[in-house]
């Protein structure tokens, strides 16, 4: 029996063995589990900082700056904080795209 590749530990569960002497992992339905695609998911965070979004997406600080300045690119600012919305900056990211490699003009 192979043993499941979902991830529980997220919701607290840990698989439990049948038997230590069998080696078998007991099986859950899928839904008692998050994959581990879906996991990442969930951690990945929805608003990013400008260190943030420099690291992930490699738009430098000073970057960001000028094009807030310009109004270039989307962002909300919580007090004195800045943050921008992940799927506002994939959407601007998608638009500006040049070519859909798809060999069109």
């Amino acid at each position: 029996m192979n043993s499941p590749t979902a991830v529980g530990v997220a919701y607290g569960f840990e698989p439990i063995r049948e038997s230590l002497d069998s080696g078998t992992t007991a099986r859950f339905p899928k839904t008692s589990y998050l994959q581990e695609s879906e996991m990442t998911t969930m951690l990945r965070k929805e608003w990013l900082s400008p260190s943030d979004l420099e690291a992930e997406f490699g738009i430098k600080i000073s970057s960001q700056n000028k094009m807030r300045m310009a109004k270039t690119i989307p962002y909300s600012k919580f007090g004195k904080h800045v943050k921008y919305s992940r799927a506002k900056i994939n959407q601007m990211l998608e638009d500006a795209e040049v070519c859909d490699g798809m060999g069109g003009a």
